[in-house]
């Protein structure tokens, strides 16, 4: 037993150097990718830039919070937080939702201001189309090792960094072709572009705030993920059959209700044996696991 506890807690160690690792990733390439666009944009070189900037500042205000999140999570259980503290993820984001969409709300007054702007020259705007282009594909690169991390971890808060990223990609694809554009002769693009970025930016963040939302309602884990949790209790030696499943989501982690059927042949002190063992072999085999409390009865009777 000492050995499987040991073996579980160097486990959780290696996954939070993951899990933080992928945060900073994503925290210092958006700030170097705001501070790349805002500053040419802000020169004067690109103004659909500096729009684009504020949504990669949005996105490293989310991977901060999501660290945050991570580090606070982990906390062990007590008396006052039985269930842990892996609400704090949700709350946290939906804190961060709402002020991306102050951000966006800020981007759109601003996309507005934009139509009126003097138009620029051609070589400005090929300045602004190139670092656009990079800004597409550092995104993507960050959205690719993100989503690889939170896919090999089952992160659903690491997924959400990804889809920032993914996000960002779009919007930068967004200024590429409302400068092309521009460059072609269609001048009111920039206006247009930015108003897209803010469109972009507004229904992300209503989505995080949504999903913060319903993890503090406690919101269960798909049907899929039910069924699949009664087969494998139900596959453990002893069980006869499962009366309920109740999984939800706890922050970035997991936690299970069970209720188990034993033979009423059995003693207490054995169901309680068998209870232990679901609750191993459930957290052995999900890897974001917070808790697993595993009820039993006979017949009806305890």
């Amino acid at each position: 037993m000492r050995s499987s506890e040991a073996d579980n807690a160097s486990l959780a160690q290696q996954r939070a150097a993951v899990e933080e690792r992928a945060c900073w990733l994503s925290f210092w390439g958006n700030i170097l990718l705001a501070i790349f666009k805002l500053s040419i944009g802000l020169l004067g070189y690109c103004s659909l830039l500096a729009v684009d900037g504020l949504q990669s500042a949005s996105n490293a205000l989310v991977a901060a919070t999501t660290l945050y999140g991570f580090r606070v999570s982990r906390k062990p259980r007590d008396a006052e937080h039985p269930y842990g503290h892996g609400k704090v993820v949700f709350v946290l984001l939906g804190l961060t939702g709402i002020l991306i969409a102050v951000c966006a709300i800020d981007i759109l007054l601003v996309s507005l201001r934009i139509f009126r702007w003097q138009a620029y020259t051609a070589s400005v705007y090929s300045l602004g189309l190139l670092a656009a282009a990079v800004s597409a594909l550092a995104n993507e690169l960050m959205c690719r090792y993100i989503s690889e991390t939170a896919k090999r971890l089952d992160s659903v808060a690491l997924r959400q960094n990804a889809w920032n990223n993914r996000l960002n990609v779009f919007s930068s694809l967004v200024v590429v072709l409302s400068l092309a554009a521009v460059m072609l002769g269609v001048h009111v693009m920039r206006g247009l572009g930015a108003i897209g970025i803010a469109a972009l930016v507004l229904g992300r963040s209503v989505h995080i705030f949504q999903w913060a939302l319903d993890g503090c309602m406690d919101r269960g884990l798909p049907e899929r993920a039910n069924e699949w949790l009664q087969a494998l209790t139900g596959s453990v030696s002893g069980v006869e059959g499962v009366s309920a499943v109740r999984a939800r989501e706890v922050g970035h982690k997991v936690g299970v209700d069970l209720t188990i059927q034993v033979s009423p042949n059995r003693t207490v002190a054995e169901a309680d044996e068998i209870a232990t063992y679901v609750e191993e072999t459930v957290a052995r085999r999900i890897g974001r696991v917070e808790y697993v409390a595993v009820d039993f009865s006979a017949h009806g009777g305890r």
